[in-house]
């Protein structure tokens, strides 16, 4: 069994929901919705923009260096 993540974003919703039609007709997906972590990074999406952030690797890194 074969597992691939694929992460799209988009400013558009129009051309976003033309994308998920022609990959869904080829591939078996799932709109999990927003991402909020991904690969160890952080991912917060407000008003002011996306932010991506190690905050919870860095704190982890750190407790296990004592």
């Amino acid at each position: 069994m074969y597992k691939e993540d694929f992460i799209f974003t988009r400013n558009n919703p129009k051309m976003f929901e033309e994308f998920m039609q022609a990959m869904t007709k080829e591939f078996e997906m799932i709109d999990i919705g927003f991402i909020s972590y991904y690969l160890g990074i952080e991912i917060v999406q407000g008003e002011d923009g996306i932010f991506m952030n190690q905050e919870k690797f860095a704190k982890g890194f750190l407790r296990s260096s004592r």
